[in-house]
């Protein structure tokens, strides 16, 4: 299971991306360490983790070039990334689903 070493490295690694001028993945560096402290925050109920992964989801979205302000639930949170983290793959069920409608 991921840790909060692991978060800490996925901001790192978002850090040099940025830095290579690697923006997307830089973006999903940010949403792996923001799904990191959601993930973490349930197990440890330790609420200042919230503040840390809504840091990491605003990073997310300054490296595209978008404002946010928003504070997000450890639920909206958890959702977005996860939708985020998994908009632009097929999966196996995607392809059953478009052979089906053929």
């Amino acid at each position: 299971m991921c840790n909060l070493k692991d978060a800490k490295r996925w901001i790192k690694l978002a850090e040099m991306q940025v830095k290579e001028n690697n923006v997307e993945k830089a973006r999903e560096s940010y949403l792996e360490a923001a799904s990191i402290y959601v993930l973490q925050l349930e197990f440890t109920k330790d609420n200042h983790l919230l503040k840390h992964a809504n840091e990491c989801y605003m990073k997310s979205k300054e490296v595209i070039g978008k404002k946010w302000e928003k504070v997000l639930t450890k639920q909206e949170l958890a959702q977005r990334t996860l939708i985020e983290l998994n908009e632009d793959k097929i999966t196996i069920e995607d392809l059953r689903m478009e052979i089906e409608n053929v």
